[in-house]
């Protein structure tokens, strides 16, 4: 590396971490960018569906998907959803949304959403009451329109959300057998993956 005039091996190598990110962003934005369609979950379902399985032989279905764009609408009946769960036995298990997952495409429609004082769709002076979320843009996400909630659930046992090691991030050196001491390039490792089991604490929209 001291022979690098031009400091390219350095500025390589410095890149591999930023790449390992970049793939753990992209593991990430598939269990979103395939939620209507594949993934699926225990229940045979995908992330985000109108009719999931209930844990418990004898419980009662239950959905996760709402239809239509982005609008104070379409968020108050997502929060009203969320609101409304029932557990595997059917009794009331309300779920508070607090963050809101978009591609940047509805980021001025979600920050209107969020910072408005009043209704920020019609002319009239109705205090605008869907506020106290956290707005998370998906850079990644293939879609312009759909939108996801994230409940203050997620990520418990039944939050279905899940990252699995195996083995961390780590960077080598590589070196010829025959000259240990000169490196010729560098290596990273991991091994993990993301997915999801039960989709409770996710709700989402197509947008369209």
């Amino acid at each position: 590396m001291n022979q690098d005039r031009h400091g390219k091996g350095m500025s390589i190598a410095a890149g591999l971490p930023k790449s390992a990110q970049r793939l753990q962003e992209y593991l990430r934005t598939a269990i979103f960018d395939n939620a209507f369609t594949g993934t699926a979950g225990v229940d045979g379902a995908p992330l985000v569906d109108d009719s999931h399985d209930s844990p418990q032989a004898r419980g009662p279905a239950w959905d996760n998907e709402i239809s239509g764009a982005l609008t104070r609408s379409t968020w108050q009946s997502m929060r009203l959803l969320a609101d409304k769960q029932t557990d595997e036995y059917g009794y009331a298990a309300p779920q508070t949304i607090n963050r809101l997952l978009i591609p940047a495409d509805l980021r001025q429609t979600a920050t209107e959403l969020k910072l408005s004082d009043l209704d920020p769709e019609t002319s009239l002076n109705t205090k605008n009451v869907l506020v106290g979320f956290e707005i998370v843009i998906g850079h990644s996400l293939s879609s312009t329109t759909a939108f996801f909630g994230v409940s203050d659930q997620v990520g418990g046992p039944d939050g279905g959300l899940y990252r699995i090691v195996n083995e961390e991030l780590n960077i080598k050196d590589a070196k010829p057998s025959d000259n240990p001491d000169i490196v010729w390039a560098k290596r990273s490792k991991m091994i993990l993956t993301y997915g999801f089991t039960y989709s409770r604490g996710i709700y989402g929209s197509v947008g369209t």
